[in-house]
C-alpha cells in the first residue's frame, strides 16, 4: 500500500473541482452560507488557487488513487509564525478511519 502526495497542477482542475464539490457538500451540514450553483456545489473562484502565491494544493494518493486534497497556507499567505497551516482538507468517504491521514499529515511534519 503506497501513499504519495502529488501537488495539484493545472491539468487536474476537473479532478479538484469534483473532489471540492464534494467538500462542500459535507461542509454545507455546519454552515448556511454554502449554497448550490448550477445544480451541484461549485467554488467560483477555484482558478485562484493557481495564481495566489502561497496556497499550494496536493493530492493524496494510495494506490494509485486520488483520495484527498489538502490545500495549505503559506508565507505571504500565512501570517503567523508558522512555515505553513492546513486551510482546508478533504478525505473521501471511503477513506476516512483507514489512518492514511496520519500517513499524509506525518509527511507534511517532516
Amino acid at each position: 500500500m503506497s501513499v504519495t502526495i502529488k501537488q495539484v497542477q493545472t491539468s487536474k482542475k476537473v479532478t479538484l473541482r469534483n473532489l471540492y464539490s464534494l467538500y462542500l457538500r459535507d461542509l454545507s451540514a455546519f454552515t448556511s452560507k454554502i449554497t448550490i450553483g448550477k445544480e451541484v456545489f461549485e467554488y467560483e473562484s477555484l482558478d485562484e488557487f493557481w495564481s495566489v502565491k502561497g496556497c499550494p494544493l496536493y493530492f493524496t494518493k494510495f494506490d494509485g488513487d486520488i483520495i484527498d486534497f489538502i490545500l495549505l497556507l503559506e508565507r505571504p499567505s500565512l501570517t503567523e509564525e508558522n512555515d505553513f497551516g492546513i486551510n482546508d482538507i478533504f478525505i473521501l468517504s471511503k477513506y476516512i478511519g483507514t489512518r492514511i491521514g496520519k500517513r499524509v499529515d506525518k509527511r507534511f511534519e517532516d
